[in-house]
């Protein structure tokens, strides 16, 4: 049974700089080392299981969508 949860590992940094990811990735393609070397450098080890900082990132965006949620439906009632 394969489980699914949120990694920062596999699915990006919260401050993701799609100018340092490019920079990196064309470091890592230009080095002499196979395919799958490379591939392996570019998408990580997936987790076994999530870690505490993943399940706290999780929960501040739920607490921060919420409240973003609550907002908008008491702009609607006034």
């Amino acid at each position: 049974m394969e489980t699914n949860f949120y990694c920062q590992q596999k699915c990006g940094q919260v401050d993701f700089s799609i100018d340092e990811w490019n920079k990196a990735y064309k470091e890592i393609n230009a080095m002499p080392i196979s395919e799958e070397e490379k591939q392996k450098l570019i998408d990580g080890d997936p987790c076994k299981q999530q870690c505490f900082d993943c399940i706290a990132i999780v929960g501040e965006r739920r607490i921060k969508n919420q409240k973003l949620r609550d907002e908008k439906a008491n702009k609607k009632t006034v």
